[in-house]
This record gives structure tokens, sequence and C-alpha cells, in this order.
């Protein structure tokens, strides 16, 4: 089953040292490296992507969409956050979707919408590294146990909601 990603644009932009410096210099390119990463992560595990960037100070009166290579990008209206458009989209989405930024009041409202939360540095790691191992540092209890049927005081296993966010983590 293909995930549906929704990136916090200029959060994962700023997340990166090589992106960052890029876009101290043109942002407009730093968007297009960043983009072009996207699409050879979407190429490979074949997730829907979407990227939502602020269009607040300088941009249009209506919100904007366009798509380049199979990647959906979203320019917030003017005086709107990229935040807002993403906390809508999550509404919409619910437990489908996987939001990328490190935003911690975004965080917190997008959880409560049922969606899984990853922080921007995590993904980017994802996006330099493509599939392998688990990048998120996350040791899963279940897999790691020695097979014995010998039982050592309390189970150790983690809540069903946390189970399941890094069952959705995984697929990424």
């Amino acid at each position: 089953m293909a995930l549906k990603i929704v990136v916090d644009g200029y959060n994962l932009l700023n997340c990166s040292r090589k992106w960052q410096q890029l876009g101290n210099r043109d942002l407009t390119l730093a968007r297009a490296e960043m983009l072009r990463s996207l699409n050879q992560y979407q190429n490979h595990k074949k997730h829907s992507i979407l990227v939502v960037f602020d269009g607040g100070k300088g941009g249009w009166p209506t919100e904007q969409r366009e798509q380049i290579n199979n990647i959906d990008i979203i320019y917030s209206r003017l005086g709107e956050q990229a935040d807002e458009v993403i906390i809508r989209l999550a509404e919409k989405m619910g437990e489908s979707a996987i939001v990328v930024t490190s935003d911690r009041e975004l965080t917190d409202i997008v959880t409560r919408c049922g969606a899984t939360v990853i922080p921007s540095g995590q993904f980017e790691g994802k996006l330099r590294f493509g599939a392998g191992a688990d990048e998120f540092g996350e040791v899963d209890d279940e897999c790691d146990r020695p097979l014995t049927t010998k039982k050592k005081g309390t189970a150790h296993r983690r809540p069903k909601r946390e189970r399941q966010r890094q069952a959705r983590l995984r697929k990424l």
C-alpha cells in the first residue's frame, strides 16, 4: 500500500545543511534540489508525496497547486501559513497521512487528527540513505527479543498506538 506523505516544505528544506546553505544563495535552486531528492525517493518507494510551501508573505491571493515529476506542490495563499494547509490535509486524510515536520505545535495538532509524524531530520536521512536499515533509531522490541518461553517480569510490549505508528514508519 502506497503511503500519503505530506511534507512541510520549508521545514524540511531548513533541516538540511546542504539545502539550507543553497537556500541562502538561491531559494529556487534549493527547492528544486529538495524536490529532486523527493522525486528519487518517490520513484523508489512509490508513495504519493505532497509538499506544502508557505505563500503567506509574498504569495498569491488564492492557494496555488502544481505538479513537478509526480510530486504535488501546494503554495498557501497570501496571509496563510503552510501549517494551516497541512492541518486541513491531515484532518481530511486522517490515519492514512504521514506528515514530515519538526514543528512541535504542528506535530501535536496533526497527531490529534490521527496522522503519523516523522521529524524532518529523520526523513531527510531517509532521503539520503534510501531504503534499508531503520534510520529512525527505534528498536522494535517485538523483533529484538531472544526467542524463549521463559517469562521475566512484566511485558515490554509498546502501546498499540505506538506499534501502529512504527508499522507505518517502517513502510517509509
